[in-house]
């Protein structure tokens, strides 16, 4: 296919990148099946929302989930969700740490029969806590903090394990950004209240970092592009970020309990350990038959 009948265009960044790898996959994956993947650079606008897992001490892995979905498809699946809730009588947030709440539980499958009607990719990978990302972890975070502060203009900079949490999370978003668009386009990501972004200084320093990263992998210029926290946005956005979470939080809860993490046959080996929880988003996961939601799960390995 041309790169303009393309829904995925892999940025030209170092070839034995751990990111790279994730290009190459989508691209691999485009070409053996077009319908593999949702095309987002036909749309205006489009979202991305971001969830990121695996940072706690006793952690293997750490999986970062990002869902991209045309600004029209999202506000068509923000009538079904809410009319879900309502019909359910259901007000809680969705969440995988909650999902040992008995009510919340009950609620998943039909959620997560929603979630397959939005239109859009859902992505998560999955990989060693030990890998790099396109920022050196070699680095000294002193060293780090500092270039940062002089070099970036950053007045709030991440305490040392979160930080490497904030790179990935620009990292990849800007990646995806840059392949899954064209020029012209707008783009919003939204996350959650998380140690990435707990305050406003800390928004600012993620946006500065999201500029750096797009001067090193970004290929065209944007028309518009918005960052934002659900807590700033309206209720039902929190079902949006629910989604990546869910994703997210699976894969860490995967990695703890099985001892080879394979991405083929994912759903045939479920260790015993593994929660009901766990077992019910990974099937969910694993099935792409009738849902709008495309969704690809990579694990990367070092």
């Amino acid at each position: 296919m041309q790169p303009h009948n393309r829904a995925w265009n892999s940025p030209d960044i170092q070839e034995d990148s751990h990111i790279a790898v994730l290009g190459k996959y989508l691209a691999q994956l485009e070409d053996n099946n077009a319908e593999s993947i949702r095309r987002l650079n036909d749309k205006q606008e489009f979202w991305i929302i971001s969830d990121y897992s695996g940072d706690h001490s006793d952690s293997k892995a750490w999986s970062i989930s990002l869902l991209l979905a045309a600004t029209d498809d999202i506000y068509k699946w923000k009538a079904q969700i809410i009319s879900l809730r309502e019909a359910h009588n259901f007000t809680r947030e969705m969440s995988y740490k909650k999902l040992g709440d008995r009510r919340r539980a009950q609620f998943l499958n039909d959620f997560l029969n929603c979630a397959d009607q939005l239109t859009g990719n859902l992505i998560t990978v999955c990989m060693p806590r030990k890998i790099e990302l396109l920022f050196p972890a070699s680095e000294q975070y002193n060293e780090i903090k500092l270039k940062w502060q002089e070099n970036l203009g950053m007045t709030f900079i991440w305490k040392k394990g979160i930080l490497y949490k904030a790179v990935a999370v620009a990292s990849y978003l800007v990646y995806l950004i840059a392949g899954f668009s064209k020029a012209g386009q707008s783009a919003v990501w939204v996350t959650d209240n998380d140690s990435i972004v707990p305050n406003e200084q800390a928004l600012d320093s993620i946006k500065i970092l999201i500029d750096e990263v797009s001067r090193q992998i970004l290929p065209h210029e944007m028309d518009v592009f918005r960052l934002g926290r659900d807590s700033d946005t309206e209720s039902w956005v929190k079902n949006l970020t629910a989604i990546p979470d869910l994703a997210s939080g699976v894969f860490t809860d995967f990695s703890l309990a099985s001892p080879q993490i394979d991405p083929t046959n994912i759903v045939i080996e479920l260790g015993d350990n593994l929660p009901e929880k766990a077992r019910t988003v990974l099937r969910w996961l694993s099935s792409t038959e009738g849902a709008n939601l495309k969704k690809v799960n990579v694990y990367l390995d070092d």
